[in-house]
């Protein structure tokens, strides 16, 4: 999403918005739930997958998994298809 930002404080203010807005989703029961995890909730989530799940991977997820593990290991960000697939792979193992 590319957004040109002018000087005027009031469409700096709309651009922030339709920014923040953008990071939000509506779900069910209209609550709003943020797209992205924070770091301690990834690393929690592999540490559940690594403790219970480990050993019921398939090859190729387990692949996936250990490339994501290492970079979560490396104090890096994930980027949203990172985080999708981690997610499809703690909800596959683990069902929660």
């Amino acid at each position: 999403m590319a957004i040109r930002l002018k000087t005027c404080g009031l469409s700096m203010y709309r651009a922030t918005k339709e920014i923040f807005s953008s990071l939000l989703t509506i779900s069910s029961g209209s609550l709003l739930k943020r797209i992205f995890m924070t770091t301690s909730e990834t690393k929690k989530m592999c540490e559940e997958i690594t403790y219970y799940a480990g050993h019921k991977l398939k090859p190729d997820d387990e692949y996936e998994f250990k490339k994501l593990y290492n970079r979560i290991k490396d104090d890096e960000d994930l980027d949203s298809l990172s985080q999708k697939k981690l997610e499809e792979i703690y909800k596959k193992y683990l069902g929660k």
